[in-house]
């Protein structure tokens, strides 16, 4: 009870001599200004990088399963088959990126793009990205311009090829890009290396975009990124970016290349995927104990490991933001003090 009397007694002795006079009063009052907008902004800023993460995750499609295993694709879509009757995509994706387009923003500044390439067994249910922190999320394509690919291109090696809106207006900014065709793997113009070794280097590969899908968050975040680095004047830009090509036609230009498989489904009902994903789970398990590896993804399961990243993220930050806060109140601590001595002297 004393205790309590004293704080009391304390706290409204520091608020009388806060406000004793003006310059006491400006200066309690820049203390609390600065503390409430040190915590405001700290606030705002955490919660929109914590907000930005999740809502990558977002773009992923709700009743999608991703399948990945050392086991060889057509066996994992052998066992699955037991447990759904529907065809999956299959996915096979360069493990390294390959330059698609390189040119000259302005004077002493390069744009140079990258891409992840894809080779799909079809495109019209699902198409996967990739970021740049090497999340993998297939998502539900929005054609825009342009069909998907056909049952001929998927089985007789054509070389075409699918791309989102940014992809095609950096290829092609005057906005005419269907029927037209980029080169991939054709070298960095500006780069020491890619000059000397000229003659060594592979021919580039030529496809033919017949597909235009709308950009997904990931790819409209790059977007808004390089208009800030063309503006910051960065001598050399990368930006990333995710194409796709029939599953036959990546096998017969990238034999040799370094990649990986990812086996896709996509349920039209959430139980059905739910009980799909439960089977597969449990199959996990007994497949693990016989050294093989097989890794069912789903976005939940995507979201929650997210959630639980960020959380220590989000904990760090608060913390940072309470000591700046603190650090802002020197002003009304230091007022406090000299209040405090006033009443003893």
């Amino acid at each position: 009870m004393l205790r309590k009397k004293k704080f009391s007694y304390y706290f409204a002795h520091m608020l009388v001599m806060s406000t004793v006079n003006k310059v006491r009063l400006v200066l309690t009052s820049i203390g609390i200004f600065v503390a409430v907008f040190l915590f405001s902004v700290g606030v705002i800023i955490a919660n929109s990088y914590y907000n930005g993460k999740l809502r990558i995750i977002d773009d992923m499609s709700n009743n999608s399963v991703i399948i990945s295993s050392n086991m060889p694709a057509k066996r994992i879509k052998e066992v699955a088959s037991k447990y759904t009757s529907i065809i999956p995509i299959e996915d096979l994706v360069l493990s390294q990126e390959k330059p698609i387009l390189s040119a000259e923003v302005s004077k002493n500044q390069y744009l140079n793009v990258m891409a992840r390439v894809h080779g799909v067994s079809g495109s019209e249910e699902l198409l996967p990205i990739i970021n740049e922190d090497g999340l993998f999320l297939p998502i539900k394509p929005m054609l825009i311009e342009g069909r998907y690919f056909g049952k001929e291109e998927l089985s007789m090696n054509a070389p075409a090829a699918i791309v989102d809106e940014f992809t095609a207006k950096l290829l092609f900014p005057d906005g005419d890009c269907l029927g037209k065709q980029f080169e991939i793997d054709s070298g960095i113009s500006g780069s020491t290396t890619a000059k000397d070794n000229d003659e060594e280097r592979r021919s580039p590969i030529r496809f033919t975009i017949v597909g235009i899908i709308k950009n997904s968050y990931i790819s409209e975040s790059k977007k808004l990124r390089l208009k800030k680095d063309i503006v910051n004047s960065a001598n050399t830009i990368f930006v990333n970016t995710n194409i796709y090509c029939p599953l036959s036609t990546f096998s017969q230009f990238f034999p040799q290349e370094e990649s990986e498989t990812k086996i896709l489904y996509y349920f039209d009902e959430e139980n059905e995927c739910q009980d799909f994903v439960t089977r597969m789970m449990a199959l996990s398990d007994i497949s693990r104990k016989e050294g093989e590896v097989l890794i069912i993804t789903t976005k939940d399961m995507l979201l929650n490991n997210c959630m639980e990243q960020l959380l220590y993220t989000k904990t760090l930050l608060n913390i940072i933001i309470i000591i700046l806060c603190i650090i802002s109140g020197i002003s009304i601590m230091s007022i406090t003090f000299f209040s405090v001595k006033e009443r003893i002297e």
